[in-house]
Formats: structure tokens, sequence, C-alpha cells
């Protein structure tokens, strides 16, 4: 089983490159879904976060935590941003390992979507990088168009590295500024590319 890392910046359309690999055949995996998922009351991380960041961001009604409430905070302070990672990271870390070991022997290419891959140092357990690039401009745009601030949308996506850095450390790059129709055409022929690297046992993948 081949394994791959679909990376690049917020609003970048890592999800929707994501469902194309999973038509083409891969086994996709978000690891925003799995974070989400250890955040739950009855998450892995909840009682870490819940403690650290104090009842306020909680849902006082359910007692969940309120993602708009942490997500305000977090991103308007980068050492709380950090500490929120720390704890969240292990456990979302623990789940994909496990969503890997669980795949069908049959499983040719497992896809995990893992935006802070290089900011996580996460990169080198995988055999092939994929990363998702827009252009700054776009980024903006569309999340303005989720409802975000210009200041808002700016912190998310200075809060992550650079796009134009994630491209040069990644094995293929899908370039997302145009029509879903050239995002599919680009992704095509990245998958192509990625299962002739799983047929030839390895050549050009990291150990």
């Amino acid at each position: 089983m081949l394994k791959v890392a679909l990376t690049g910046g917020i609003a970048c359309g890592k999800s929707l490159v994501g469902s194309f690999m999973a038509k083409l055949g891969a086994a996709v995996c978000d690891s925003d879904r799995l974070a989400r998922e250890v955040m739950r009351p009855d998450g892995a991380a909840y009682a870490g976060i819940a403690s650290s960041f104090g009842r306020g961001i909680l849902d006082a009604r359910t007692g969940a935590i309120d993602r708009g409430i942490l997500g305000r905070r977090v991103f308007a302070n980068p050492l709380e941003l950090a500490r929120l990672n720390a704890l969240v990271h292990p456990h979302a870390r623990k789940a994909w390992r496990a969503w890997l070991k669980s795949r069908p022997r049959r499983t040719g290419v497992a896809v995990l979507i893992v935006p802070l891959l290089y900011e996580a140092g996460m990169e080198k357990e995988w055999d092939v990088v994929v990363c998702v690039w827009a252009s700054p401009r776009n980024q903006m745009a569309r999340l303005r168009m989720r409802g975000l601030t210009p200041s808002a949308a700016r912190r998310r996506i200075d809060a992550q590295m650079a796009g134009n850095a994630k491209m040069t450390r990644a094995d293929f790059v899908i370039a997302n500024n145009g029509a879903r129709r050239l995002l599919l055409e680009q992704t095509t022929r990245v998958w192509r590319r990625i299962e002739e690297v799983r047929k030839h046992a390895g050549a050009g993948v990291r150990s």
C-alpha cells in the first residue's frame, strides 16, 4: 500500500482533490475530520482542551467545544494556536495511524488529507506528498465566501506555512486557480504518476 499525504494551504481545494482521488480508486481520510472527532466530549483531546482553554469555549447547553469561539481565539494568538495544536495533533496522529493500519490488504493507495503536514513535521511518514496550491488572492476570496472577514481570513492564511514553501517540498503540485474541470485534469495526471510509482515497487518513493 502506497501512503500519500495530500497537503496545502487553507481554502486551496484539498478536500475536492481528495474526492477526485477517491473516485479514481484511493482510500481517502481527512485528518481534519479526525481532529474534530478527538475534540468531541467523548474524544481523547476534549479534557485537555477544556482544561487548558476554560469553560468559555464550551457550549453552555451541550458542553461541546464551540469551534467558532475557539477558532476566533486561537487564530488571534499564535501561542494559543500552538497550544491547541499540541493538544490535538498527538491524538489525531494516533487516529490516522489506526486508520492506515485498518486498511484492507488489497488497498493500493491510501491518501490522508493533512493541512499541517510540514508545520507538524510529519512529511517523512509518507511515500508521496501532493500539495494543492492556490494563489493568496483566491484563498482570500474563498474564505470570504465562507463568511470570514478579511482580517480573519488573513490570520488563518498567515497561521500556516506559505503555499510556495509547501510546493517546493512536495513530490507533486496541483494548482487550483481555475475551473473545476482543470483541477480534475491535473488530479488525474498526478494520480497516474502515483500509480506508476506504486507499480514500480517504490522507485522514486521515500523509504
